[in-house]
């Protein structure tokens, strides 16, 4: 029985996970004007793409752009929602 839970909880992590992934390389490639297939070409192996000889130069740029961008978004978030420190004064 607990083998049974074990499994069930561990499938459900990976496909959060996978959902995660994908939400993720989405966003990058609408961010990017790119499609997800080429988000993988640019991040993973590229050799398996068959596009990748002619297109990769062009995609890799504006694929590390988007990424860039929303790196900064997200910093600038945190920063945001970071809790200020009251200071004392003298």
């Amino acid at each position: 029985m607990k083998t049974m839970i074990l499994f069930l909880g561990l499938a459900l992590l990976s496909t959060t996970a996978i959902a995660g992934e994908r939400e993720q390389l989405q966003l990058i490639a609408d961010r990017a004007g790119v499609s997800v297939n080429d988000v993988r070409m640019v991040l993973g192996s590229r050799t398996q793409f068959a596009q990748y000889r002619t297109s990769f130069d062009r995609k890799e740029a504006r694929v590390m752009a988007a990424i860039a961008e929303l790196a900064a978004e997200q910093r600038a978030e945190r920063e945001h929602e970071a809790p200020k420190v009251a200071t004392r004064g003298k």
